[in-house]
């Protein structure tokens, strides 16, 4: 991969400079971040992410299939950012078009992570990448890698997780895609005290809130919204983040997150049980006060995708079997 060197990774924690491929640093176990110089501007005929061009890491030629620039709106009161409008439903799809930008053609093999692997051959195949995804038997459902064999890719299933490429999340670049949200969420400017959003790790949190920082570097923003990261009752975030990623975080009931996955897919919007703990929090702090984010939709669709590469013949039978039960 061939970056500009305008270009910079470091830990956020102890400053060591990283490689573009490091996530998380060998030395101190906290995040690598890309630094590079930034200047907002919003192209306001660009109806994507791609608007924060300025914003963004200097790569071209740019990969983008519309991701970003998703609608708030309320839903029974509740005001929400819908990510499951992006191509494949997933927030994903915003880091999944920087990194995708800078890999270029080449070779790459990937772990399968819902949501992101997914998002990651969907673009990689665009850019002409060969994509190899390895993938933990009882860890894909089938619609998942029906989708992922509409790529492309080449799929291994193997009964433990075996080596990678790429880390999770893929590399800092993809963090710089997360961070869009903070900045379509100013342009927009709603009324709201925080921003809540669904987490397992905190790195979107994370994202976020380093985004709406940047937006105070630069003096474009006074004053951030708070960022209240929403979970699962009796889970704890296994990722060494810097002081203070956010500002709260909020274990959400069983019974709750069922009643939002319920009200959310009433408004056409089918999420899992993590994604729908935004919603059950925006609704517990008060309605109208906090903006909702809403991710990782249970229905995909790829469009307009031509595969790079075509499917082994067994591979093609096993798919085609699994189309027809």
């Amino acid at each position: 991969m061939k970056l500009s060197s305008r270009i910079e990774f470091r830990c956020t924690d102890c400053g060591r400079v990283a490689s573009v491929n490091e996530l998380i640093c060998g030395s101190c176990g906290s995040i690598i971040e890309a630094r590079y110089a930034k200047e907002w501007k919003v192209n306001k005929h660009v109806p994507s992410m791609w608007r924060y061009k300025s914003m963004l890491p200097p790569i071209d030629p740019v990969v983008s299939l519309g991701e970003g620039y998703t609608p708030v709106r309320r839903v029974l009161g509740v005001m929400i950012k819908d990510e499951t409008r992006n191509p494949t439903g997933s927030y994903a799809d915003r880091g999944s078009s920087v990194l995708a930008s800078a890999l270029g053609d080449k070779n790459v093999e990937l772990v399968f992570q819902p949501d992101v692997t997914l998002s990651l051959a969907y673009y990689l195949s665009k850019r002409g990448a060969r994509v190899r995804v390895n993938i933990v038997a009882d860890k894909a459902s089938v619609g998942e890698v029906i989708l992922l064999t509409k790529t492309g890719v080449e799929i291994i299933f193997s009964a433990t997780e075996p080596h990678y490429s790429l880390p999770e999340y893929g590399s800092p670049l993809m963090l710089e895609g997360f961070k869009t949200i903070s900045y379509e969420i100013y342009e927009t400017n709603p009324q709201i005290d925080g921003v809540i959003v669904p987490s397992e790790r905190g790195l979107l949190a994370y994202s976020i809130r380093r985004g709406f920082e940047e937006l105070v570097e630069l003096d474009v923003l006074e004053k951030p919204p708070k960022v209240i990261l929403s979970t699962l009752k009796g889970y704890k975030p296994r990722l060494r983040l810097p002081n203070k990623p956010v500002d709260k975080v909020v274990e959400v009931c069983d019974k709750d997150i069922l009643d939002s996955v319920v009200r959310l897919a009433e408004a056409g919007i089918y999420v899992k049980p993590l994604a729908a703990t935004s919603y059950a929090v925006a609704k517990q702090l008060g309605e109208g006060k906090y903006l909702a984010l809403i991710t990782g939709s249970e229905i995909r669709r790829l469009k307009n995708l031509r595969p790079q590469n075509r499917p082994a013949p067994l591979q093609s039978r096993i798919i085609d079997m699994l189309r027809d039960s």
